[in-house]
């Protein structure tokens, strides 16, 4: 558990030290707060989990329709929201450079996710932490050029496209899959997409407050990314707990896997919630006279988030192995609602009435813990077999 904790510990680091690199190192650059949340919120709108089938059979069991199956709904996923992302990347009228970036960048994290869950599946975790590690090394290579005088956006650009098309090539080369484009691959994506509701509220929930920031206090914006990053430490710690050593557990048996950690999930998201309410107390302060105060009640807040949220990404992920997706519809639909009324709450908070920052990961824990009792009222509460 040590060398898991190392290694997750270290990979951590690397995108907090790189936006605060690019936020301290090169004037106005502004280029990872939007590029790094607007590709993980696209990666995680993507996620429609057409891996399931896959990684439920036994290695030597998995078919060949299984495994075709499987690499056309992700191809597939990946095309739909390249064009999705540039379409939106237009409207917005974001620069080319910009957009480029973004989207290259989103390529390159969605076969890093899909090669990571491969690797640590297998629980060959030193091959997921070189992984982990290329997936981030890179973003420094193009701070230090521009220290070298060398455009910045440009050198991103190019550095985006060769870790894309590395990380794409090392998925197959790692997998033995061949790239296909079926019709199982469409029905594996419309049989799951209620699911994309789960995903949606995972990519918003994160992502969003992340890029409002940016946009409103665009001088905190590295400073808080970085915090955010480093935050979720809590969720490492907590998956190589919960989540690493139990893969295969969650997958084929759900249910067990919930009832056996039920009193230790209540015990987390209790300590979140004392958490959100310090945080609160220490770190209401407004932006206009932030100090060291709101700092550290920012950091106390952002830690509460990163659990409760760790806990919220466990039970969207059991619900889509023990229900179907018509069944988890109704669910996600009203944890939209929950998401609405927080990010209203917490804009309105900031452009109406000058809110203090930490509001952003107060209503986020808020918003997990509500999710999480609607989930186990609807789908777990009184469940006696798995």
């Amino acid at each position: 558990m040590l060398r898991l904790l190392f290694q997750r510990g270290v990979t951590l680091l690397l995108r907090p030290a790189a936006l605060l690199a690019e936020g301290f190192l090169i004037p106005d650059a502004n280029v990872l707060v939007f590029v790094l949340p607007a590709a993980a919120m696209a990666l995680t709108l993507s996620s429609i989990p057409v891996h399931l089938d896959f990684f439920r059979m036994a290695s030597h069991a998995t078919s060949t329709r299984v495994e075709r199956n499987y690499i056309s709904g992700l191809i597939i996923l990946s095309f739909i929201s390249i064009v999705l992302l540039a379409g939106l990347l237009f409207l917005s009228k974001s620069s080319l450079g910009i957009g480029f970036a973004i989207i290259a960048t989103f390529i390159s994290e969605k076969f890093a996710d899909e090669l990571t869950r491969f690797y640590e599946f297998n629980k060959k975790y030193s091959l997921w932490f070189v992984a982990q590690m290329s997936r981030s090394m890179w973003l420094f290579i193009p701070i230090g050029l521009a220290l070298a005088g060398i455009h910045y956006i440009i050198s991103f650009c190019a550095l985006a496209s060769v870790a894309a098309v590395v990380l794409a090539w090392r998925f197959f080369s790692a997998t033995g899959l061949r790239p296909v484009w079926n019709r199982g691959g469409f029905m594996l994506i419309k049989a799951n997409v209620p699911f994309l509701g789960s995903s949606a509220l995972l990519a918003c929930h994160r992502q969003v407050p992340r890029l409002f920031v940016a946009f409103l206090f665009p001088q905190v914006a590295h400073v808080f990314q970085a915090l955010a990053q480093l935050g979720q430490g809590v969720s490492l710690i907590f998956n190589v707990r919960y989540q690493i050593p139990y893969r295969k557990v969650i997958a084929r048996r759900p249910l067990t896997f919930e009832r056996l950690f039920r009193r230790p999930f209540l015990r987390i998201g209790g300590l979140s919630l004392v958490g959100a309410a310090l945080g609160l107390i220490i770190g209401d302060s407004s932006y206009y006279s932030i100090g060291a105060f709101a700092w550290v009640g920012l950091g106390i807040a952002m830690l509460a988030d990163a659990l409760a949220f760790s806990l919220l990404a466990t039970y969207l992920g059991l619900m889509s192995w023990f229900l179907a997706p018509s069944q988890a519809l109704p669910t996600l639909l009203k944890m939209a609602v929950f998401f609405l009324v927080a990010f209203f709450s917490t804009y309105g908070a900031w452009v109406f009435l000058d809110g203090p920052l930490v509001l952003a990961p107060i209503f986020t824990t808020l918003l997990s813990l509500g999710s999480i009792a609607l989930i186990k009222g609807r789908h777990l509460d009184g469940k006696h077999h798995a």
